[in-house]
């Protein structure tokens, strides 16, 4: 009689074959490659993170007969409402080994999840898993966008070539080239670029997160964690500044695409100063076509896209979609299923980003 698997926390013995079943979808060539490197991560996402409830990670593996089957990775993050800060989850990593699809692992994985935060958030799945979670009970919240912006025209033709977007690339070849509005500096503002992280985060938080609606806690302590402390990435912080005070900040990153893209990561301003952070984001895609990116790339949500389309109109916008756990129905009269009443970004979920998730 075969043995069914069983749902338990994860344990820190877990962690390399974790790492390894993650991995067991990349190339067989490249999985000893990337093991340390991923390795690396795992634990700077997981143990290093300063939001986990907990000194272990609150993960779930599906064990069959002491064999890793399948797996859930929730990052535990203190979401901002209008009620105060609540302990929630996004969900970055789901996934059940070849041999065990089809057998409801995926399913008692996801339910294990989402019993274990107030509020369970998940994006960026497939369109099954999709369909497994809303069963759940997970609310669909659309109205988020992906805004795609072009730097480099050849270049981006040639990510689009290489990755098969063929009717992308037929869109860029009938857009007319984008012209750069030229923004100047908002008056009594200096923005400058830097490779490190300004001190007063938290005084600039606490001042325009109100107007962010529900929001990862963006405090000095996360974005040390998220930014200057990752293993393997390089961010530059354009900030713009008062002789006072920090009025802004935009975070990006170059991915390791060929030719790469640049990945538009956070956004901190008060959305109604739209000259100030429509100057921000000029002064990011400057500093990122100087630094080879074909293209940009945001999550946006709809207080901050118009900024956006100031500058330069995109070529490709995608709707985005989230989930949200049904628990949080207590958050509902305040919007909590309302894209209009959030403030989402790719740091939610940049983990790995790169052009091989274009759609």
């Amino acid at each position: 009689m075969e043995q069914r698997a069983t749902i338990r926390r994860f344990e820190q013995r877990d962690e390399e074959a974790a790492v390894r079943l993650l991995l067991s979808k990349a190339p067989a060539g490249q999985r000893d490659k990337a093991f340390a490197e991923r390795l690396r991560r795992w634990r700077w996402q997981y143990y290093e993170n300063p939001s986990n409830p907990e000194s272990n990670p609150i993960l779930w593996v599906a064990d069959s007969a002491g064999t890793m089957a399948g797996l859930v990775c929730p990052l535990a993050v203190r979401l901002r409402t209008p009620r105060g800060l609540v302990g929630a989850s996004w969900c970055n990593d789901w996934i059940v080994d070849q041999a065990s699809r089809g057998t409801g692992l995926g399913w008692m994985l996801e339910e294990a999840w989402v019993k274990t935060f107030p509020v369970a958030l998940g994006r960026g799945w497939s369109e099954r898993a999709y369909e497994v979670s809303v069963k759940l009970g997970l609310v669909t919240v659309s109205g988020f966008w992906r805004y795609w912006i072009v730097l480099s025209r050849i270049g981006f033709a040639r990510l689009l070539f290489a990755a098969g977007h063929h009717r992308a690339l037929a869109r860029l070849a009938r857009t007319p080239p984008a012209i750069g509005l030229g923004h100047k500096p908002a008056s009594g503002h200096s923005i400058e670029a830097s490779t490190q992280l300004p001190g007063d985060i938290d005084a600039l938080w606490q001042r325009v997160s109100k107007a962010y609606g529900f929001a990862v806690e963006r405090d000095l302590k996360h974005m040390k964690w998220r930014y200057e402390r990752h293993p393997t990435q390089k961010y530059w912080f354009i900030k713009a500044s008062t002789s006072t005070d920090l009025a802004g900040l935009v975070v990006v990153r170059i991915t390791d695409d060929s030719p790469p893209l640049g990945v538009i990561c956070d956004v901190l301003a008060d959305p109604s100063d739209r000259a100030l952070v429509t100057c921000m984001l000029e002064e990011a895609l400057s500093l990122l076509k100087r630094e080879g990116a074909c293209a940009a790339v945001a999550d946006l949500p709809p207080r901050l896209a118009g900024a956006f389309s100031t500058i330069r109109k995109p070529i490709l916008r995608e709707d985005l979609k989230i989930l949200v756990s049904d628990n949080a129905k207590a958050y509902s009269e305040m919007g909590i299923f309302d894209a209009s009443a959030w403030y989402l970004s790719k740091s939610d979920s940049d983990i790995d980003f790169s052009a091989g998730i274009l759609t």
